[in-house]
């Protein structure tokens, strides 16, 4: 795993670009639907979040394992 100075390792930053590359390409699809760029953005959103956890988790994964290395 690469790092960064980030709570995102280097890949799930890209990971996260791609998914912002995804939107920003949708967008410039013809709209065939209203509810379509909707739909799409709080899919986009979801994988975010997704992405997102694995740093907070391992962050708090860290803390855990430290209070255990204490006591």
């Amino acid at each position: 795993m690469q790092k960064n100075s980030s709570i995102l390792d280097v890949d799930e930053r890209k990971v996260l670009d791609l998914l912002a590359d995804a939107w920003n390409a949708f967008c410039k699809l013809e709209q065939i639907h209203v509810d379509h760029p909707t739909e799409f953005r709080h899919a986009i959103h979801q994988a975010e979040r997704v992405v997102m956890v694995r740093g907070v988790k391992r962050v708090l994964d860290k803390e855990v394992e430290e209070a255990r290395d204490v006591h």
